[in-house]
């Protein structure tokens, strides 16, 4: 590298879970995430976003509180339990 060059920058890519029980929406939203350069992970259930969350690190999240059966205010209080400075939109 010469002596005047920048060192080559690392772009972190930012993971953003998709938690909709519309599968319509989810590939929307996650096709958006990806052309600005998020990794989507997506989710239709709570159980199927606590189980993300567990098993990947994710910096946002983008919530349909009307999820079917589940409720998605009790799961928001459950992801603010495991992160509580996880941002949640």
């Amino acid at each position: 590298m010469a002596r005047d060059a920048s060192p080559p920058r690392v772009q972190t890519v930012h993971t953003l879970l998709i938690v909709d029980d519309e599968r319509s929406l989810r590939i929307s939203i996650g096709e958006w995430a990806r052309d600005l350069g998020f990794r989507p992970l997506e989710a239709a259930s709570a159980r199927d976003a606590l189980e993300q969350v567990r098993a990947h690190h994710v910096d946002a999240v983008v919530l349909d509180l009307r999820l079917g059966e589940d409720d998605g205010l009790q799961l928001l209080k459950r992801l603010r339990e495991h992160d509580a400075t996880l941002p949640v939109v």
